[in-house]
Protein backbone atom coordinates (compact mmCIF):
# COMPACT_ATOMS: atom_id res chain seq x y z
CA UNK A 1 0.00 0.00 0.00
CA UNK A 2 2.71 2.29 0.76
CA UNK A 3 4.85 1.65 -2.38
CA UNK A 4 1.62 2.39 -4.46
CA UNK A 5 0.70 5.71 -2.46
CA UNK A 6 4.61 7.18 -3.70
CA UNK A 7 4.13 5.59 -6.65
CA UNK A 8 1.72 7.80 -7.21
CA UNK A 9 2.89 10.69 -5.30
CA UNK A 10 5.59 10.41 -7.70
CA UNK A 11 3.05 10.31 -10.82
CA UNK A 12 1.74 13.21 -10.31
CA UNK A 13 5.38 15.04 -9.42
CA UNK A 14 5.91 14.23 -12.93
CA UNK A 15 1.97 15.52 -14.24
CA UNK A 16 2.26 19.30 -16.01
CA UNK A 17 0.24 21.31 -13.23
CA UNK A 18 -1.28 24.90 -13.81
CA UNK A 19 0.38 27.29 -11.71
CA UNK A 20 -1.96 29.05 -9.67
CA UNK A 21 -1.63 32.52 -7.63
CA UNK A 22 -3.79 31.55 -4.69
CA UNK A 23 -3.36 34.79 -2.54
CA UNK A 24 -2.51 38.44 -2.96
CA UNK A 25 -2.76 40.93 -0.17
CA UNK A 26 -1.14 44.16 0.65
CA UNK A 27 1.40 44.12 2.95
CA UNK A 28 2.15 47.70 3.23
CA UNK A 29 1.13 51.04 1.13
CA UNK A 30 3.74 52.98 0.62
CA UNK A 31 2.07 55.99 -1.43
CA UNK A 32 -1.43 58.04 -0.80
CA UNK A 33 -3.09 59.86 -3.39
CA UNK A 34 -1.35 61.44 -6.32
CA UNK A 35 1.81 59.72 -6.12
CA UNK A 36 3.58 57.11 -8.10
CA UNK A 37 2.58 53.40 -6.75
CA UNK A 38 4.40 52.00 -4.46
CA UNK A 39 3.63 48.81 -2.62
CA UNK A 40 4.25 45.31 -0.88
CA UNK A 41 2.03 42.46 -1.05
CA UNK A 42 1.73 39.06 0.51
CA UNK A 43 1.97 36.71 -2.44
CA UNK A 44 1.25 33.34 -2.37
CA UNK A 45 2.21 31.01 -5.04
CA UNK A 46 3.69 28.19 -7.31
CA UNK A 47 5.35 29.82 -9.48
CA UNK A 48 9.28 29.46 -9.02
CA UNK A 49 9.35 33.09 -10.30
CA UNK A 50 7.56 36.09 -11.21
CA UNK A 51 8.06 36.49 -15.16
CA UNK A 52 4.48 34.88 -15.43
CA UNK A 53 3.07 36.96 -13.05
CA UNK A 54 1.85 40.56 -13.69
CA UNK A 55 0.64 43.82 -11.70
CA UNK A 56 -1.11 47.24 -13.23
CA UNK A 57 -2.74 49.82 -11.56
CA UNK A 58 -6.22 50.52 -13.54
CA UNK A 59 -7.66 53.93 -12.96
CA UNK A 60 -9.76 56.37 -14.92
CA UNK A 61 -7.33 57.85 -17.69
CA UNK A 62 -5.68 54.20 -17.66
CA UNK A 63 -3.89 51.33 -16.81
CA UNK A 64 -0.16 50.81 -16.09
CA UNK A 65 2.14 48.05 -15.74
CA UNK A 66 4.27 47.41 -12.27
CA UNK A 67 7.81 46.51 -11.91
CA UNK A 68 8.25 43.98 -9.84
CA UNK A 69 10.86 43.42 -6.88
CA UNK A 70 10.75 40.06 -4.89
CA UNK A 71 11.46 40.77 -1.20
CA UNK A 72 11.39 37.06 -0.31
CA UNK A 73 9.54 33.86 -0.84
CA UNK A 74 5.98 35.43 0.02
CA UNK A 75 6.40 39.35 -0.35
CA UNK A 76 7.28 41.29 -3.36
CA UNK A 77 7.55 45.14 -3.91
CA UNK A 78 5.57 46.90 -6.93
CA UNK A 79 5.82 50.17 -8.13
CA UNK A 80 5.33 52.58 -11.52
CA UNK A 81 6.38 56.13 -13.03
CA UNK A 82 2.90 57.54 -13.34
CA UNK A 83 1.00 59.14 -10.65
CA UNK A 84 -2.31 57.82 -9.30
CA UNK A 85 -5.14 60.52 -9.18
CA UNK A 86 -8.14 58.27 -8.90
CA UNK A 87 -9.77 57.91 -5.47
CA UNK A 88 -11.42 54.31 -7.21
CA UNK A 89 -8.14 53.35 -9.05
CA UNK A 90 -7.18 49.24 -8.54
CA UNK A 91 -4.49 46.89 -8.55
CA UNK A 92 -4.96 44.11 -11.25
CA UNK A 93 -3.13 40.74 -10.69
CA UNK A 94 -2.85 38.38 -13.80
CA UNK A 95 -0.93 34.94 -14.12
CA UNK A 96 0.16 33.35 -17.22
CA UNK A 97 -1.12 29.91 -17.62
CA UNK A 98 -1.56 27.70 -20.40
CA UNK A 99 -0.71 30.66 -23.43
CA UNK A 100 -2.77 33.19 -21.83
CA UNK A 101 -2.46 35.26 -19.32
CA UNK A 102 -5.34 35.61 -17.22
CA UNK A 103 -7.11 37.99 -14.63
CA UNK A 104 -7.11 36.69 -10.83
CA UNK A 105 -7.33 39.73 -8.46
CA UNK A 106 -8.42 43.13 -7.87
CA UNK A 107 -7.58 45.00 -5.19
CA UNK A 108 -9.39 48.34 -4.27
CA UNK A 109 -6.09 50.89 -3.52
CA UNK A 110 -8.38 53.69 -1.51
CA UNK A 111 -11.86 53.28 -1.85
CA UNK A 112 -12.26 50.47 0.94
CA UNK A 113 -15.79 51.07 1.07
CA UNK A 114 -16.23 49.41 -2.68
CA UNK A 115 -17.06 45.59 -2.04
CA UNK A 116 -14.75 43.23 -3.66
CA UNK A 117 -17.65 41.18 -5.21
CA UNK A 118 -18.49 44.36 -6.52
CA UNK A 119 -14.86 44.40 -8.33
CA UNK A 120 -15.09 40.97 -9.18
CA UNK A 121 -18.33 40.96 -11.18
CA UNK A 122 -17.58 44.30 -13.24
CA UNK A 123 -14.02 43.83 -13.52
CA UNK A 124 -12.99 40.02 -14.19
CA UNK A 125 -15.31 39.58 -17.81
CA UNK A 126 -14.15 38.85 -21.12
CA UNK A 127 -12.04 41.75 -21.66
CA UNK A 128 -13.53 42.29 -25.58
CA UNK A 129 -16.76 41.89 -26.82
CA UNK A 130 -18.35 42.43 -30.67
CA UNK A 131 -21.25 44.52 -30.95
CA UNK A 132 -24.28 43.96 -32.75
CA UNK A 133 -22.18 46.94 -35.32
CA UNK A 134 -19.22 44.47 -35.59
CA UNK A 135 -17.04 47.06 -33.33
CA UNK A 136 -14.70 45.81 -30.90
CA UNK A 137 -15.42 47.48 -27.82
CA UNK A 138 -13.63 47.32 -24.20
CA UNK A 139 -15.68 44.87 -22.06
CA UNK A 140 -13.35 46.41 -19.17
CA UNK A 141 -13.94 50.04 -20.14
CA UNK A 142 -17.74 48.94 -19.83
CA UNK A 143 -17.44 47.15 -16.66
CA UNK A 144 -16.08 50.70 -15.43
CA UNK A 145 -18.71 52.65 -16.30
CA UNK A 146 -21.54 50.47 -15.17
CA UNK A 147 -19.44 50.02 -11.69
CA UNK A 148 -19.27 54.10 -11.58
CA UNK A 149 -22.97 54.15 -12.20
CA UNK A 150 -23.81 52.03 -9.60
CA UNK A 151 -21.30 53.69 -6.78
CA UNK A 152 -23.50 57.04 -8.01
CA UNK A 153 -20.31 58.41 -9.58
CA UNK A 154 -21.42 59.16 -12.88
CA UNK A 155 -24.48 58.59 -15.62
CA UNK A 156 -24.24 55.50 -18.34
CA UNK A 157 -22.50 56.32 -21.38
CA UNK A 158 -24.20 55.52 -24.67
CA UNK A 159 -21.80 53.43 -26.99
CA UNK A 160 -20.62 54.73 -30.11
CA UNK A 161 -18.38 53.60 -32.71
CA UNK A 162 -15.52 55.45 -32.46
CA UNK A 163 -14.15 57.33 -35.46
CA UNK A 164 -10.77 56.64 -36.65
CA UNK A 165 -8.23 59.67 -37.41
CA UNK A 166 -4.94 59.60 -39.52
CA UNK A 167 -4.31 62.81 -40.85
CA UNK A 168 -1.36 62.58 -43.16
CA UNK A 169 2.11 63.64 -41.54
CA UNK A 170 0.53 63.87 -38.46
CA UNK A 171 2.46 63.50 -35.10
CA UNK A 172 1.52 62.29 -31.38
CA UNK A 173 1.60 64.74 -28.39
CA UNK A 174 4.59 63.48 -26.19
CA UNK A 175 6.15 65.46 -23.24
CA UNK A 176 8.72 63.19 -22.81
CA UNK A 177 7.53 62.39 -19.04
CA UNK A 178 4.48 60.31 -19.72
CA UNK A 179 4.28 56.42 -19.58
CA UNK A 180 3.42 54.35 -23.11
CA UNK A 181 0.23 53.63 -21.09
CA UNK A 182 -0.94 57.25 -20.85
CA UNK A 183 -0.20 58.19 -24.18
CA UNK A 184 -1.97 55.39 -26.01
CA UNK A 185 -5.13 55.47 -23.29
CA UNK A 186 -5.11 59.27 -25.00
CA UNK A 187 -4.64 58.02 -28.71
CA UNK A 188 -6.39 54.83 -28.38
CA UNK A 189 -9.77 57.11 -28.29
CA UNK A 190 -9.13 58.57 -31.46
CA UNK A 191 -8.30 55.58 -33.16
CA UNK A 192 -10.92 53.14 -31.98
CA UNK A 193 -8.38 50.94 -30.36
CA UNK A 194 -7.81 49.13 -27.04
CA UNK A 195 -5.02 50.67 -25.29
CA UNK A 196 -2.91 47.68 -25.64
CA UNK A 197 -3.72 48.14 -29.62
CA UNK A 198 -2.69 51.42 -29.27
CA UNK A 199 0.69 50.85 -27.55
CA UNK A 200 1.54 48.30 -30.77
CA UNK A 201 0.12 50.83 -33.20
CA UNK A 202 2.78 53.58 -31.78
CA UNK A 203 5.69 51.16 -31.20
CA UNK A 204 5.66 49.31 -34.83
CA UNK A 205 5.71 52.72 -36.35
CA UNK A 206 8.52 54.43 -34.32
CA UNK A 207 10.56 52.16 -34.12
CA UNK A 208 13.64 54.41 -32.81
CA UNK A 209 11.64 56.00 -30.02
CA UNK A 210 12.31 52.75 -27.88
CA UNK A 211 15.42 51.73 -26.22
CA UNK A 212 16.78 48.28 -27.33
CA UNK A 213 13.86 48.02 -29.19
CA UNK A 214 11.72 47.45 -25.93
CA UNK A 215 8.31 48.49 -25.85
CA UNK A 216 9.09 49.30 -22.09
CA UNK A 217 11.88 51.49 -23.15
CA UNK A 218 10.16 54.90 -24.47
CA UNK A 219 12.61 57.24 -25.19
CA UNK A 220 12.40 60.80 -23.14
CA UNK A 221 13.23 62.62 -26.10
CA UNK A 222 11.17 60.44 -28.86
CA UNK A 223 9.09 62.38 -31.29
CA UNK A 224 6.39 59.81 -32.02
CA UNK A 225 4.37 59.83 -35.24
CA UNK A 226 0.97 58.44 -36.20
CA UNK A 227 0.58 55.03 -37.34
CA UNK A 228 -0.77 53.70 -40.71
CA UNK A 229 -4.33 53.30 -41.40
CA UNK A 230 -2.61 49.46 -42.09
CA UNK A 231 -0.90 49.67 -38.72
CA UNK A 232 -4.45 50.20 -36.86
CA UNK A 233 -6.29 47.82 -38.63
CA UNK A 234 -3.63 45.30 -38.04
CA UNK A 235 -3.96 45.32 -34.16
CA UNK A 236 -8.39 46.45 -33.53
CA UNK A 237 -8.84 43.27 -31.88
CA UNK A 238 -8.39 44.16 -27.81
CA UNK A 239 -7.64 40.58 -26.86
CA UNK A 240 -5.33 39.76 -29.39
CA UNK A 241 -3.71 43.23 -29.12
CA UNK A 242 -3.32 42.49 -25.24
CA UNK A 243 -1.91 38.89 -25.51
CA UNK A 244 0.64 40.12 -28.18
CA UNK A 245 2.03 43.16 -25.57
CA UNK A 246 2.12 40.90 -22.50
CA UNK A 247 4.47 38.00 -24.40
CA UNK A 248 7.12 41.37 -25.11
CA UNK A 249 10.15 41.42 -22.79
Amino acid sequence: MKKTILTLIGLLMLTPAYAQVSHVSINQSLFELGENPNLKLNIVSSHNNLKKVQFSVRQADGEERLSTHPLNSFKVQVAGVSKVTDKNAVLIIKEYRVSRWYQVKIINLFNQGLPESAMDSYYTADRSKASEQGTQVSEAVLADNKLAVALGFGEEPSIQKPQVMVPDNCSITFNGKESLWRVANRQAKLWGLSAYGAMLAIYESNPNAFNKQSIHGLKADAKLNCPSKDILEKHQNAKTAEQEFSAME
